[in-house]
């Protein structure tokens, strides 16, 4: 499926980059988690203040939550991947 979106008008860096290394489990750190984790705050914060709705930001900031509760703080971002890929807590 990557390599079909990166064909196509919905190619981009993140997935040129970060989507393909996460889907070949290159997990080494370029990016980590509890950076990206902090800036999706700051984007959130600044939305909020300009009354503008983020949904999928705040979808996007419960998933960093989450991973930095599984110890991925220190890890690339795409272990997002990772922690997206276990089942659901019951």
């Amino acid at each position: 499926m990557l390599d079909v979106v990166n064909a196509s008008s919905g190619a981009s860096w993140i997935g040129a980059d970060r989507a393909a290394r996460a889907v070949a489990d290159d997990f080494a750190p370029r990016a980590h988690t509890k950076i990206l984790a902090k800036d999706m705050q700051l984007a959130l914060a600044l939305a909020r203040q300009l009354d503008v709705p983020v949904p999928l930001g705040d979808e996007a900031a419960a998933m960093f939550r989450a991973a930095l509760a599984a110890g991925y703080a220190d890890a690339d971002d795409a272990a997002l991947f990772t922690l997206a890929q276990k089942p659901p807590a019951v």
